[in-house]
C-alpha cells in the first residue's frame, strides 16, 4: 500500500469514528432530553396530587404495597372525632 493510499484509508477510518460519535452524542442528547421532560411531569403530577390531598375534606394517608399506613397527607380530618372510612 502506497503511503497515499495509507493517509486515504486513515482519513476514511476517522470519518466513520466521526459518524458514529455524532450519532452517539445526537442519541445522548434525545435521551437527556426525554428524561428532563419525564422530570417535569412527573413533577407537575406530584404538585397536581399534593394540592388536591392538601384541599381535600377528607383524611388522606399512604401506605405501602402491603396496605400498612405510612403517613398521613392530611393531619387531621376536616371535622375532628369523625370516624375514619378504609
Amino acid at each position: 500500500m502506497t503511503e497515499t493510499a495509507a493517509v486515504h484509508s486513515h482519513l476514511s477510518e476517522l470519518d466513520l469514528l466521526s459518524d458514529t460519535l455524532g450519532r452517539m452524542r445526537d442519541s445522548l442528547r434525545k435521551h437527556i432530553a426525554e428524561r428532563e421532560q419525564s422530570r417535569r411531569e412527573i413533577a407537575e403530577r406530584e404538585q397536581q396530587v399534593r394540592t388536591l390531598a392538601e384541599n381535600s375534606p377528607d383524611l388522606v394517608v399512604r401506605h405501602d404495597r402491603e396496605g400498612c399506613y405510612r403517613s398521613p397527607i392530611r393531619h387531621s380530618p376536616k371535622r375532628p372525632g369523625s370516624p375514619l372510612r378504609r
